[in-house]
């Protein structure tokens, strides 16, 4: 955790570490083992030994807290290892202490598994149902949270109005904070599903001519791609001639 904190790329000793955690994986709470997974992929250090020792030592997920599931998920999407039973095994017990995840939690767990392209239903449905359960804090979250999430859904492909409905009204509540990436992010997820929110393509319009000179290419290929797909224009806050 501290070389990944301090972004140390020490080879040797790093492979000493992992070797000896490998050795002791049995011996490992759960925080342990999210927090190895976690460094790894932060330093993006893809350790095949360390993670077929995960999948040989057959974790109980059930003592894993929200947010040692979330960074253990995370970090096996980060690394690009994939291992279906065991992602859903996680999500199962995810899904069972859904209540506990803060925001950060769950957009982390959604963004993992639409990298690893898996469409856990049980996961997904169990957030787009404590999204819905706390209707009134998530017109609080933070911009990267709400366009993590569409873009996982929507990657995944999994069309859920009511979800859609509730993070595109508190992405514009919080419009203001929402940098390029994430009016993009959302700007395209909501048109791969489908999903128009006029109040939400204003929004987005009004932003992104207010932050034009911070739009990457990327950025301004999803937005265009989304307003084309809704057919919006946006000529009154100057974002069409």
């Amino acid at each position: 955790w501290s070389c990944a904190r301090m972004q140390l790329q020490e080879s040797l000793m790093l492979k000493a570490l992992v070797n000896r955690a490998i050795e002791d994986i049995n011996r490992f709470c759960p925080l342990d083992v999210s927090i190895v997974t976690w460094a790894l992929a932060t330093m993006k250090l893809r350790e095949v030994e360390w993670l077929r020792a995960v999948v040989r030592s057959r974790l109980d997920f059930a003592d894993f807290s929200p947010q040692n599931m979330s960074n253990f998920v995370w970090g096996l999407a980060t690394l690009g290892f994939r291992n279906d039973n065991m992602v859903l095994a996680v999500g199962r017990e995810a899904s069972l202490k859904i209540q506990d995840f803060i925001p950060q939690e769950l957009s982390n767990f959604t963004w993992a598994l639409a990298t690893l392209d898996l469409c856990d239903n049980l996961m997904l449905r169990a957030v787009a149902e404590e999204v819905d359960r706390r209707a009134e804090e998530v017109l609080t979250w933070d911009p990267q949270s709400l366009s993590n999430m569409m873009w996982a859904y929507a990657t995944l492909a999994v069309k859920d109005d009511p979800l859609f409905r509730r993070l595109l009204d508190a992405s514009v509540a919080r419009i203001a904070d929402h940098d390029t990436q994430n009016l993009a992010n959302s700007s395209w997820a909501a048109a791969m599903v489908s999903f128009r929110c006029s109040r939400y393509l204003e929004a987005v319009a009004e932003a992104t001519v207010a932050k034009m000179t911070d739009c990457q290419t990327l950025h301004l290929a999803q937005l265009a791609f989304a307003f084309a797909r809704f057919s919006f224009r946006g000529e009154k806050f100057g974002l069409m001639p």
